[in-house]
Order: structure tokens, then sequence, then C-alpha cells
């Protein structure tokens, strides 16, 4: 069993997708069984495929190789959004793409259209002082555990039609409104249509169980036999070492949950391989979407004369993408600093993405392989080009 461990190096953008996509093509082209596991975050995570035929996909709420074969597991940290799922499993759907084996933690938690409501009236009431939240309700779903009794996956799924419905239905008339009134705004919820919503919501619930496979249903956990069944491990962490929860310094802009290594991924059990590695992703600059703090900003024309990135698109929660040098001295710092958290059988390893915009700084010792990509597209264009010892 191989494994391998993507963690974006900045604040996200910086091509995991693109590299789970193509260390998953390996796999397939090695005629090799692979999983790829969603470490963290949620349906927020915006992890985007462009492939040399023209084909795109902004992989939410599915591992990035299922164009490759590889199947999907969400982690127990991760945030499911049975909305998302079947929008996107429907918009993949329609591609003609087999689907893969989708695992789900049973304890997995689980956002509702309330939560997400909460989370964009909350950012719209916040004008010029907006978080940058991404509109998908994560911290709120987080906030709704911590505070009320509420359902993780498989407890959910287990309910009947009346009990969800009345689930759904105090949350929408009780927890929502008292959390307004905490955070001291009042938007009219007159707007929206509740009982369409909460239905719709039921359905899309249904469907998603269909279509996936609790894990505490079968003789497997995530410890053991479903992990060793397959020869390749692609942990797919979502967002970057810069926006992780740990960086209070630039509360409230980063993300609620732990971006690099840490105990979560560790619970997996790569079992002392060796040859497990740790590939930390870095375009050969900075960007960012939304508010908070990014160093030594620029044009984006410093980078690269009439530079623009057609799949970051200008959105209301985000607005348009930021830019910036990339210091490597601190890019180094910071991979050094997370990478201490790892298990010293690890394997450290640099994938720079976007050579062919800027290049790439001179890789510091100490890293295992580096990778790197002369576009930001997945095919045979991406090669590792030397390893460091």
């Amino acid at each position: 069993m191989k494994a391998k461990v993507i963690i974006g190096a900045n604040y996200g953008d910086e091509g995991k997708g693109l590299v789970t996509a193509y260390f998953s093509k390996q796999a397939r082209d090695n005629n090799e069984t692979c999983l790829n596991i969603l470490t963290n975050g949620g349906a927020q995570r915006a992890h985007t495929v462009e492939c040399l035929n023209g084909r795109t996909h902004i992989f939410h709420h599915f591992g990035s190789g299922l164009w490759f074969g590889a199947d999907t597991l969400f982690s127990n940290e991760f945030i499911l959004n049975p909305m998302e799922f079947v929008r996107e499993y429907s918009e993949l759907y329609k591609t003609g793409v087999p689907m893969p084996h989708i695992w789900v933690s049973a304890e997995c938690r689980v956002s509702t259209p309330f939560d997400m409501i909460l989370n964009q009236e909350l950012e719209r009431s916040r004008g010029d002082n907006r978080h940058g939240s991404c509109g998908y309700g994560i911290w709120e779903t987080i906030n709704r555990y911590r505070r009320i009794q509420s359902p993780c996956w498989q407890q959910l799924i287990e309910k009947s039609y009346f009990e969800i419905r009345d689930y759904l239905k105090y949350l929408s008339t009780h927890y929502i409104r008292s959390m307004f009134k905490e955070y001291g705004i009042s938007p009219d919820l007159r707007d929206y249509d509740i009982n369409g919503m909460i239905d719709h919501y039921i359905e899309d619930v249904n469907i998603m169980a269909s279509f996936t496979n609790i894990l505490s249903r079968f003789p497997v956990d995530m410890r053991g036999t479903l992990l060793k069944s397959y020869d390749n491990l692609i942990y797919e962490c979502g967002q970057g070492l810069m926006l992780s929860e740990q960086k209070m310094n630039i509360w409230p802009h980063n993300t609620p949950s732990i971006t690099g290594i840490n105990k979560k991924i560790h619970s997996f059990d790569l079992h002392g391989d060796e040859n497990a590695e740790v590939i930390y992703v870095s375009r050969t600059y900075l960007t960012r979407h939304g508010a908070g703090p990014l160093p030594h900003e620029c044009d984006p024309n410093w980078i690269s004369l009439g530079l623009q990135d057609y799949t970051n698109i200008k959105n209301e929660w985000q607005g348009s993408l930021r830019y910036a040098e990339l210091n490597p001295n601190e890019l180094y710092k910071r991979i050094d600093d997370d990478f201490q958290n790892a298990r010293h059988c690890y394997k450290k390893s640099i994938f720079f993405t976007h050579c062919n915009i800027r290049k790439p700084p001179r890789i510091k010792r100490g890293f295992y392989k580096a990778y790197y990509s002369y576009s930001p597209f997945c095919d045979e264009d991406i090669k590792v080009k030397k390893t460091i010892w």
C-alpha cells in the first residue's frame, strides 16, 4: 500500500485537485486501485481539474481523482452537504463518467440549508468587513453541533421522514432565529421557501444515502480492511497551511479545520508505511480568495503580464482572486513547521504548479522529491523532474 498526503502550502488554490488527479491517473496507468480520502473541510472546497482534451470540473464533494477510477472516502472530519452532493453527482453522471464507490464515516457532521442561510445572511450583514466565507455554512454547521444536539450522518439517515422534517422545522423556526438575534441581525426569511427547502433537503439526504456506503455497516473500518484493500491512498486535504484554524493571528479570516499534518490524519493509521509521502503543493506565486491578510500582494501583471485565472471567477462571497509574490524562505519555513508533526517514516516532497507562469524557486535540501507542473492541466506534461535527498 502506498500513501500520499496532499497538503496546500499556502492559502488554498495551489492545485491540490490537479495533484490528486495526477497521482490517481498514475495509479490507474499502473493497473492499481486508488482511494481519495477527503480529510477536512466540506463542500466549500473547489478543487479544479482541467485536462488537455478540454474536460474541466471543480470537485466539491468528490475526490479529484474520480475521472481516473479513484474511489472517494469522507473521513470523520469532512462535513457533508447532501444538497451539494446530489447537484455534483448529477453533473458528473451526465458526463458519462463511471461513478466511484463512495464511503462515508458514520460520524460525519451534516450541513443543512439553514446553516447556509445563516452563513450567507451573516456575511451580507458584515458589508466591507466580511470574513471571506464561501457561503456553504461550514463554521455554522460546526457551531450548531457544539450548541445543540444534532444527528451525525448515520443517525440522520436512520430517522423517518417526519423525524427529519420536525428537526429541520425546529432549526428554521427556533434555532436560526435565535442565532440571528444573538448576532444582532434580522433578515426577512419570507424570501425563502422554507417548506419547499425542507422537502428538497430530505429528498437529497435519501438520494445521497442510496449512492453511498456507511463504513460501520460493513465488517471493515477506516484503520483496517478497507484501507488495506487499496493499492494507493491519497489524502486530499482542503484549504492551505496559511488558513488553518491554528492561525489565530488572522482570525476570523481562516478556516475552521486543521489543514496540515495532524492527529486526525494519523488516525487513519498508515501502519508505519515507509512509502507514506507528504506532498506540499504551491503555485510559483501566491493566490488568495476572500478577505484577510496576503503578504507581498501585488497586481497580477507583476506575476505575469495579462495573467488571468479563468477557473476562479469573481463571486459574491469571496470576490476576485488575489495575487502576491511567493517568498521561498517563508514557504519552506511553514512546510518545515508543519512537517514536524509527521511521523519519522514519512517522506517530505514539494510539488510546484503553474511553472509556465513563473519559474519555481530553488528547492531547499531535505525534500524527498520535487515535482513540477508546467501548466494547470492534468496530463502527461506533469513530470517528476528531479529527486533531492
